[in-house]
């Protein structure tokens, strides 16, 4: 489960990711980011119902994504970010592992910078 210090929670944070954020987008995937407050990675996974109608999937998709981003600190990753992902809804369809891939792929170049 992915820790509680690591959610972003509060819609304020969230709101100021997207509104003053850097921006990246996927295939699959939106990603905001910003350089964070706090001396760890927050990140919070939105996945509407374009996506799929069932909860199920939703919920499992943001688990996977959650075990993504658990990875990358794990690997003690030190800079901190605030981190917003939009799924978008032409990827519910796809394959989980493919939509896991691109994010992590893109990640990856948000650390580099």
């Amino acid at each position: 489960m992915f820790a509680r210090r690591n959610r972003l929670n509060e819609n304020v944070d969230i709101l100021r990711v997207l509104k003053k954020g850097v921006f990246f987008r996927g295939k699959g995937l939106n990603i905001n980011y910003i350089p964070g407050s706090t001396p760890h990675i927050r990140c919070v996974f939105i996945v509407s119902r374009k996506v799929d109608l069932r909860a199920t999937f939703r919920n499992k998709l943001k688990r996977k994504l959650g075990f993504v981003v658990e990875n990358i600190i794990r690997n003690k990753i030190e800079k901190p970010f605030d981190i917003v992902v939009r799924v978008k809804p032409a990827m519910g369809v796809v394959n989980i592992v493919r939509l896991v891939d691109e994010f992590n792929d893109i990640i990856l170049k948000v650390w580099k910078r």
